[in-house]
Order: C-alpha cells, then sequence, then structure tokens
C-alpha cells in the first residue's frame, strides 16, 4: 500500500509517485501526515465548489482527524437523519476499492457540522453533511478513525439549506452530462417537508407564487443554474399541487390530455378540419407536423387545426404564459407569411393556445384554449402599459 509515510516523501521530486503511493490499506489509522496530504489536495483553493457554502449556512472551519466512536455517534444521532436520501447507487463499488485499492488520500475527507457556543467554542457535533456512504462502510470495515473536514453553522443555516447543500455536493460528484432530475427532485421533495415549507404548502391555492419562487431559488442553489428549464417547472409544479391532479395535468399538460379538453369543448373533427395539438415550436409545426396531419384528412380541402401549447408553467412569474404565448404566435405567423402561396400553409390555422399557467388563471380559465385575438390583445395592452 502507500509508502508515504510523510510529507517529505510526497515532497521529493526526485521519487516518482504511482497510484498505490496515495492509498493506505482500510485497516490502516489515518495519521497526522496523511491529514495534512489531504488538506494539499482537497481544500478550499483546489475544490472551492466543494467549500463555498457560507450562503447556505456552512462556514469551512478546519480539516481534522475524527476517532470512529465519535463519528458513528454523530451518525445515529444526526439532527438531519429524517433528510438523508436513498442508499448511494455507487456503495458497492466503493466499499471494493476500498478493501482492494485501499482508502485514498487525495479523496473528499467526511463533512460534519457543528454549532457553537457564545464564546466559540463546539457546542455540539450535530450531523453529517456528506460522507454518510464511507461512514457505513467504515463500520463493516472497522475503520479506526476518519478524515474530516469540519464546518461551523452560521446565521444562513437552514434544514432546507443543509438539504440544498446535499443535493449540490451530490452532483459535484457526478460526471458532466449525468442525469441530475431524480437528484433535484429529491432535493426538491425533502425540502417541501420541512416545517418552513409545510406551513405553506397548508393553502397551496394562497401560496402557490411564494412556493414556487422558493423552490425554483433552491433549484438553483443545488444546480448552480441561473435559468429554469420546463422539467423542472414541472416537477414543482408536481410538488405544490400533489393533492390537486387535475391541476397538476392542467399546468403539465401533454398531447393526450388537451386532446380530450379539445373534445369536450366541441373541436371535433370534421369533413372541413381536423384538429391537433403540438407544443410550441414553430418550425417543425409549420413543416413535419402539418405534413403528417396533411396526409391523415379525408379531403383535399379539409384544413388543420393546431392548438399550441408551452412546457415550463413558472407560476411565480405573473406574465409567464402570455410572453410565450405571443412569442410561439409570432414566430408561427412568420413561417406561415415565408411560405406565403403554399397550397399546404393555406390549409393550416392555430386554432387555439391552451392555458396551462397558475398566474394566467384570473384572465384565462386554466384548461381552456384561448384564441391567438385574445392573446394579441391582452398582450398589447400590457406593452402599451409598460407592465411587460
Amino acid at each position: 500500500m502507500s509508502k508515504i509515510d510523510s510529507l517529505e516523501k510526497f515532497k521529493n521530486q526526485t521519487k516518482k509517485m504511482h497510484e498505490a503511493d496515495y492509498h493506505i490499506s482500510a485497516s490502516q489509522p489515518y495519521s497526522k501526515e496523511h491529514l495534512s496530504l489531504n488538506e494539499i489536495f482537497f481544500n478550499p483553493n483546489t475544490k472551492p465548489a466543494w467549500f463555498d457554502l457560507s450562503h447556505l449556512g456552512l462556514d469551512y472551519d478546519k480539516h481534522n482527524i475524527m476517532e470512529c466512536e465519535e463519528v458513528h455517534k454523530i451518525s445515529a444521532s444526526e439532527d438531519m437523519q429524517k433528510f438523508r436520501f436513498a442508499q448511494n447507487p455507487k456503495r458497492s463499488n466503493i466499499k471494493s476499492s476500498v478493501v482492494v485499492d485501499g482508502k485514498d488520500l487525495r479523496e473528499k475527507p467526511i463533512f460534519i457540522v457543528k454549532d457553537r457556543n457564545e464564546n466559540g467554542t463546539t457546542a455540539k457535533y450535530c450531523y453529517i453533511q456528506d460522507g454518510n456512504t464511507l461512514v457505513d462502510i467504515g463500520k463493516e470495515l472497522d475503520f479506526a478513525n476518519y478524515l474530516v473536514a469540519e464546518f461551523w453553522k452560521n446565521s444562513n443555516w437552514s434544514e432546507a439549506n443543509a438539504i440544498a447543500i446535499g443535493v449540490h455536493l451530490n452532483l459535484l460528484e457526478k460526471p458532466f452530462g449525468v442525469a441530475q432530475e431524480d437528484d433535484i427532485r429529491n432535493g426538491l421533495v425533502a425540502i417541501s417537508k420541512t416545517d418552513e415549507f409545510v406551513k405553506l404548502m397548508k393553502d397551496v391555492d394562497k401560496n402557490s407564487y411564494i412556493l414556487s419562487e422558493m423552490f425554483s431559488n433552491y433549484y438553483f442553489k443545488m444546480s448552480k443554474k441561473s435559468e429554469l428549464i420546463a422539467s423542472v417547472t414541472n416537477m414543482i409544479n408536481d410538488i405544490i399541487f400533489e393533492k390537486n391532479a387535475q391541476k397538476k395535468q392542467n399546468l403539465n399538460p401533454t398531447i393526450a390530455s388537451i386532446t380530450k379538453v379539445l373534445q369536450s369543448l366541441g373541436f371535433k373533427d370534421n369533413h372541413n378540419v381536423v384538429y391537433s395539438v403540438q407544443s410550441a415550436d414553430a418550425e417543425r409545426l409549420v413543416t413535419r407536423h402539418l405534413k403528417f396531419k396533411l396526409s391523415t384528412v379525408p379531403y383535399p380541402s379539409t384544413r388543420v387545426g393546431t392548438v399550441i401549447y408551452s412546457s415550463g408553467s413558472a407560476t411565480h412569474d405573473q406574465y409567464w404564459w402570455i410572453k410565450a404565448s405571443y412569442s410561439i404566435i409570432t414566430k408561427v405567423e412568420e413561417y406561415l407569411e415565408l411560405h406565403k402561396g403554399s397550397d399546404a400553409i393555406k390549409r393550416f390555422f392555430i386554432a387555439g393556445i391552451y392555458q396551462n399557467h397558475e398566474g394566467t388563471s384570473q384572465k384565462f380559465e386554466l384548461g381552456s384554449i384561448v384564441s391567438i385575438e385574445s392573446v394579441k390583445s391582452w398582450y398589447k395592452e400590457l406593452k402599451d402599459n409598460d407592465i411587460i
């Protein structure tokens, strides 16, 4: 295993280092030299994303060696136990690596959170923020001690922020491009069960705006992204309106669900016109979609009327729907003008825009089909009054 018994050997530039040099056996206790080496590789300067957590409630204090009994005690009684997610799917691989290759001295230490007394001394160790999987493995393999990074709670700390940190750190360990939606969903669901959110969730109709905004902000904190994507707004709507299946369906519609609405409102196919539903993609709508629908109509004179819907209904963005609706109408009309004179284009029209936005429900009923004339009229009114 490791040939690094001291920092001097590591710093010896005449010695070629090998992968095995950075590992120690599972049974070997960590030493002060191991701790110093870990600090060289994993610290706020080399791994800033792991330590830049003050805005979420944690201030990095120091690296340390902590005896197994103390770490296991924290793990068993930690304050955040109820918010731990499912077992790490890579647990068996991690354990196998530790058994075969040993403990890597360059890897992330256990992140432990502590609270302080008024005089600045440690009041208690609260919970393990990151590293529960390694601690569980350490119990099985009889680790003598652990390398830890200690963090103080600060005034920004909350249960919701602690959950957001957990998701953020989990995502840092995933290769770029690996699907993150399960992590985000698990985090948002856990956040919804904290005291602050439970109170707001008791009246979602009254608090939907603030809930949507708060969940969106937590998504930004967890993912480090600056813009919402449709799949995330859909998941936020699902969480907020978990107990209202109809509203969830209206906010996050599908082609099938909107088609049922059309039929219930009397939009029936006949020899003169057939109706369809399509997402807000202007180019696809007037090319592939229109071509396919025209190939299925009964007569060469039959027209195609399409209801358009936009995904990503953000409740806290008061004018999301009108802006998205006006935008897609404008883009479709530009394509229609570009291909003016085409026999296919002459047989196409926008039958309406599906209203799938809670913030617009006072203007147009949620789940209704709004005419393009009504969309244009309201957009002009808002624009003329400098509201949008």
